[in-house]
C-alpha cells in the first residue's frame, strides 16, 4: 500500500463504484483475506487501515480521536466495502476512503508463494521464514523428526515459553512489540488492543496462521476455542 500505483494503492485511492483490475496473486490474497474475515467473525479484517489512521500517529503512538473520527473510520471498515469478480479479477470499491492493509496476511501469503517455488524446483525439504514471526514447513529433511521451534516471552526475551518441533504447516505470531498497532475492527471505539502482549497460531498453511494469530490478539478465549474447533 506504500508503493505508488501498486494494486493495493490503486484500491485505496479508488472512487465508489470504480472497478480496479488487479493481478491474479493479489486477487488470490484478497480472496484468502475474505475467507479469514468470515472464519474469524470479522476479527481479522484487511480494511482496518482507516482505524489505524484514526487511532495511531505516524510513529504508531496512540492518539485520541474525536467521536466523529471514530465513527467515520468505523463506516470505512468491513469487507462488505469490496466486491470481487472472480471472472475478470476486478475489485469494485464501494466506499470512498477505504484503506486496505495486508500487513496481517502478507507475510503468510508470501511464504506460501516461496514454498510453491521450492516445490517446483524439487527443493521441498525446506523451512520458509517470513521474518521472525511467520514460519512455514514445506517438508522435513530425512533424518529429522521436525524443525526445532521455540516461543519466547515478549516481555522477557530470555524466557522460553514453549519448545516443540514443527513437522508440517505453519506457525505465526502477533504482538505489541513494535507498538500498539493491533485494533479490533469489530470495536472501533475501543482503540488499540491492551492487556495482551502476543498470540501464536498454528495452521495447515501460512496464510491461516498469519491471519488467525492477528485475530487471536482481539478474540476472547471462548471465541478462540470456537475458531479452533471449527477449523482444526
Amino acid at each position: 500500500r506504500f508503493v505508488e500505483n501498486s494494486d493495493i494503492a490503486r484500491l485505496n485511492s479508488a472512487l465508489p463504484g470504480e472497478i480496479v483490475e488487479v493481478g491474479m496473486e493479489v486477487f488470490d490474497c484478497l480472496t484468502r483475506a475474505v475467507e479469514m474475515y468470515e472464519q474469524t467473525g470479522g476479527a481479522f479484517d484487511i480494511t482496518v487501515g482507516a482505524l489505524y489512521e484514526c487511532w495511531l500517529n505516524d510513529d504508531r503512538t496512540v492518539r485520541r480521536p474525536s467521536e466523529a473520527e471514530v465513527e467515520r473510520a468505523r463506516e470505512l471498515t468491513g469487507m462488505n466495502h469490496l466486491k470481487m469478480d472472480t471472472e475478470s479479477f476486478g475489485v469494485e470499491v464501494l466506499a470512498e476512503g477505504l484503506q486496505v492493509d495486508l500487513g496481517g496476511i502478507g507475510k503468510g501469503f508470501a511464504a506460501e508463494k516461496v514454498a510453491d517455488i521450492l516445490r517446483e524446483w524439487s527443493l521441498a525439504q525446506a523451512l520458509v521464514l517470513a521474518g521472525a514471526s511467520s514460519v512455514l514447513s514445506v517438508s522435513v529433511p530425512d533424518g529429522m523428526s521436525g524443525w526445532p521451534m521455540r516461543l519466547s516471552n515478549p516481555s522477557k526475551p530470555g524466557e522460553i515459553l514453549a519448545r516443540f518441533e514443527l513437522t508440517e504447516g505453519a506457525i505465526s505470531g502477533s504482538g505489541r512489540q513494535k507498538g500498539q498497532h493491533i485494533i479490533d475492527p469489530r470495536e472501533a471505539a475501543a482503540g488499540p488492543v491492551e492487556g495482551r502482549l502476543a498470540a501464536w497460531s498454528m495452521a495447515p498453511d501460512a496464510v491461516a496462521a498469519d491471519a488467525s494469530s492477528t485475530a487471536f490478539m482481539v478474540l476472547e478465549p471462548q471465541e478462540i476455542d470456537d475458531y479452533c474447533l471449527a477449523n482444526h
